[in-house]
């Protein structure tokens, strides 16, 4: 019977041992995988007319652009822009992320709104360019179709490269 409990608690050992080794070894490799994936601030370099930023505390890579473009923006933390908007939406009826809610926010913030700018030819000016022409010191700028950002010092600061899109309308202070 001794024997048969020795073997037993040989075979256990064992077991969790390799078991042990097998984790330590995914471990291992997940993180080896993990190093080789690019960084966001590879993918997305610095330009002339971008620099990479994530306001969202958390660094969390989601569809915020609305509270991190004017946390960015005024300096308001991330945190008060989600609560103060959320605080408007209930009042007004409108979504917090909507164009109605955010635009109220900011005029009473002292935010002027002001319409797609044109070039002379009537056609519209991309990040890039509306960035490298008008130098805007500090704003809030549409871009592309569905995307809103912050432009500091002349530079989209995002977390990805939206400078291609085209420019909306944008407040400024």
């Amino acid at each position: 019977m001794k024997l048969a409990l020795d073997r037993y608690n040989l075979m256990r050992y064992n077991i969790r041992e390799v078991r042990q080794e097998l984790a330590s070894q995914h471990i291992n490799n997940l993180i080896h995988e993990r190093s080789n994936f690019m960084k966001r601030t590879d993918k997305y370099p610095e330009t002339p007319t971008f620099h990479y930023h994530n306001e969202n505390p958390k660094n969390r890579i989601t569809g915020d652009c609305v509270y991190r473009a004017i946390s960015s923006a005024t300096g308001i933390q991330w945190r008060q822009v989600v609560i103060e908007l959320a605080e408007l939406a209930c009042d007004t009826g409108y979504s917090p992320t909507s164009k109605k809610c955010y635009g109220k926010y900011l005029e009473k913030k002292g935010w002027t709104k002001h319409p797609q700018p044109r070039k002379f030819d009537n056609t519209k000016y991309t990040g890039r360019e509306f960035c490298e022409e008008f130098l805007p010191e500090r704003c809030i700028a549409h871009i592309g179709g569905n995307h809103i950002v912050a432009i500091i010092d002349g530079k989209v600061n995002d977390i990805w490269n939206s400078t291609g899109g085209c420019i909306g309308n944008y407040w400024t202070l």
